[in-house]
């Protein structure tokens, strides 16, 4: 797993043994909960960039699920 994470995120490692984001490049010292904080040592994204990434929308046409009626 740690080979295939290398492969697709360049300078991983590097990155993350210096406690950067492998995105924004920022300081990667606080995360907001363990989950965060679990995150970042498989994906080396700092709590901002996890934030942007995982943040759910808002429904654009401000409707329900409509499966949930099924």
């Amino acid at each position: 797993m740690e080979a295939y994470l290398n492969t697709i995120i360049p300078h991983r490692e590097l990155y993350m043994s210096h406690q950067r984001c492998v995105s924004c490049g920022c300081h990667a010292d606080w995360f907001k909960d363990d989950l965060s904080a679990k995150e970042y040592t498989i994906s080396g994204l700092c709590q901002q960039c996890q934030d942007d990434i995982f943040e759910e929308e808002e429904d654009p046409c401000n409707e329900q699920d409509w499966r949930a009626d099924r």
